[in-house]
């Protein structure tokens, strides 16, 4: 299954969020900037009827309550002026007006309020002008409508489109997030349909194993039992020469094949690794110690160098991590080679172990699969022992890296190795 990469989508969550955040503050401001022009809209519209009322109700009054004579005012204080229309109504009846009501159409409601439709702001207010027809002792109820140009008044278009783009930002943003939620609900529901198989495949593999462990198991018994017979044979003197040497190549290749079967059990049913506090230092030199003589016998020189160091590892899977790397390269390394071990800090809490010789190397083409069960060509070789390596290594949560050239040799390099402690001087030996 391919890795999922998760980077890319939380880059474009933190962008959304940030345009989201963006937006919000955006329209945020323009909101703000709306309701201060709708502020100023009516505080203009307020002062207009202070000023104008006075001067209506002088004019009105002059002309014994006769609203028609009130026209060349209107007209005069519209002039020059960002007013662009003022006139009067009565129950829904215009008395004057200084343009034709109909180029300036209006429903109100209430006693006063503003409004603004295209470029003109409108407002209207209840005044106390006294018409002829009104109740004596009483005044009329006469409405004063005033016209505006609103881009002389306060933000004008500019706010509501302003408030239009923010929309289309918050818009954008809105459904931009709804996508991203849809994209990620699809890959959460790939990503659980490809974690079901790969458990149902990997419950399949671990049938198969567990089958394959027991048939290997059960096969060591019968093996015993000819390698038991042919060892009874080879060692009758009553029989002749040539049936004795077959019995012994049986034996032989008896030992073989439970060797082959003992190494597959120990692939198939390794264990956990137990991470304890381990003295490495300590730990490889028995290793190394182990293996010294071998090395002598064959002419090789052989050396290490460790920090002293406590690192978090199972002390049995690590020996036999070492002990396989260093018999490869015994096997690898022609007399007078040379082959190393060493285990160093490389960062506070992180240590790296390298295996290298001077061996004959591992051809390019054989790298990819030198880790695969079974794929070693070299002779004498079953191709598990690197294979058991690379399943402890995983387990350990370390990580394993070859580099090989043929003719100049090989080196095993393991990193992720978790430090406890360290300090004083290396242990060479």
């Amino acid at each position: 299954m391919k890795p999922i990469a998760r980077t890319p989508l939380l880059s474009m969550a933190a962008v959304l969020v940030l345009l989201l955040g963006a937006g919000l503050l955006f329209t945020t401001r323009i909101l703000n900037s709306y309701t201060a022009g709708v502020r100023q809209h009516r505080q203009a519209a307020e002062a207009v009827c202070r000023i104008i009322e006075p001067v209506l109700a002088a004019d009105l009054e002059a002309a014994g309550g006769d609203p028609s004579c009130l026209l060349p005012r209107l007209r005069a204080l519209i002039a020059g002026t960002a007013l662009k229309h003022l006139r009067l109504e009565k129950n829904g009846r215009v008395l004057a007006a200084s343009a034709d009501p109909r180029d300036y159409p209006l429903v109100m409601s209430g006693r006063e309020g503003e409004t603004r439709r295209g470029p003109f702001l409108y407002a209207w207010r209840q005044t106390a002008l006294r018409t002829a027809d009104a109740p004596a002792g009483g005044d009329s109820p006469v409405t004063l409508v005033v016209v505006l140009e609103a881009a002389q008044v306060a933000l004008g278009d500019r706010s509501h489109g302003n408030l239009l783009l923010a929309n289309l930002v918050l818009a954008c943003a809105g459904i931009t997030i709804l996508v991203l939620a849809v994209s990620l609900m699809l890959r959460n529901l790939k990503l659980r349909q490809e974690l079901d198989a790969v458990a149902k495949r990997r419950g399949q593999a671990e049938e198969l194993s567990l089958a394959a462990a027991g048939l290997a198991h059960e096969t060591k018994n019968p093996l015993g039992i000819i390698r038991g017979l042919a060892q009874q044979i080879a060692e009758d003197v009553g029989n002749s020469d040539r049936a004795r040497q077959k019995a012994r190549d049986i034996v032989e290749e008896t030992d073989v094949t439970t060797s082959r079967l003992g190494d597959f059990l120990s692939y198939a049913r390794l264990r956990k690794p137990e991470l304890t506090d381990l003295d490495a230092a300590a730990q490889i030199t028995s290793v190394c110690n182990l293996i010294r003589e071998d090395f002598q016998g064959k002419n090789i020189q052989f050396s290490s160098q460790v920090d002293n160091l406590h690192i978090m590892a199972d002390s049995e899977m690590l020996s036999q991590v070492i002990l396989n790397l260093l018999l490869n390269s015994q096997k690898a390394t022609e007399p007078g080679g040379r082959v190393t071990v060493s285990l160093r800090q490389v960062a506070k809490r992180s240590a790296v172990l390298i295996v290298a010789d001077t061996g004959c190397g591992i051809p390019p083409e054989a790298l990819p699969n030198l880790f695969k069960p079974y794929s070693s060509k070299r002779s004498g070789g079953y191709g598990i022992g690197m294979a058991i390596v690379k399943k402890i290594i995983e387990q350990s949560g370390w990580d394993i890296a070859v580099q090989s050239e043929v003719g100049r040799g090989t080196e095993v390099t393991i990193t992720g190795i978790q430090v406890v402690a360290g300090g004083g001087e290396a242990v060479g030996v």
